[in-house]
């Protein structure tokens, strides 16, 4: 099964109100909406072998000067939880610039055919971006930078039962 879901290709430069009931809104569209499709697929017994497409406008910065969408970014990281919560689904994000619908089309169209799909693509002008890491490797001469600084104030969010409190214990002892 294949879903294309393309509520958010709302463009920037559409007028909207960015304040925090706006940002809190577009997850519905977004974010929120990904999460209930997945749930309902897994409790469906419909996620094996579904392929969810992530439409969006505005969401990558490929050239470090575009216009985006803030609140369109936890899209990103319901892409990238999916699959690891639902193994048979799996997610892709396809970003696209404003302009000519037609582009739009052949660039999902393309995705869609790809074999082997990437995680996050991004559409600008004639060029395909694909997001891609690089291993690093680590001199094993490098000096090691404390992780912790002596005398420094640490904030615990979360963790409400046992884990919380070891890492507050584990904190307070060094």
């Amino acid at each position: 099964m294949t879903i294309i879901h393309l509520w958010n290709t709302e463009p920037s430069g559409t007028a909207r109100n960015l304040n925090w009931e706006y940002f809190v809104g577009a997850q519905h569209n977004g974010y929120f909406s990904l999460l209930f499709i997945a749930r309902a697929l897994g409790e469906l017994d419909l996620a094996e072998g579904t392929g969810l497409f992530v439409i969006s406008a505005d969401l990558q910065n490929v050239s470090g000067a575009e216009p985006t969408q803030i609140e369109k970014t936890p899209l990103l990281a319901a892409v990238h939880v999916i699959p690891k919560e639902y193994p048979g689904i799996s997610c892709m994000s396809i970003d696209l610039p404003r302009g000519n619908a037609d582009d739009s089309v052949r660039h999902i169209l393309a995705e869609l055919a790809q074999p082997e799909p990437a995680a996050e693509v991004a559409y600008r002008g004639t060029a395909r971006w694909t997001r891609t890491f690089t291993a690093v490797a680590l001199s094993p001469e490098s000096p090691a930078r404390p992780l912790l600084r002596e005398g420094a104030a640490y904030l615990i969010t979360g963790g409400l039962g046992d884990m919380g409190l070891v890492v507050a214990r584990s904190l307070a002892e060094r």
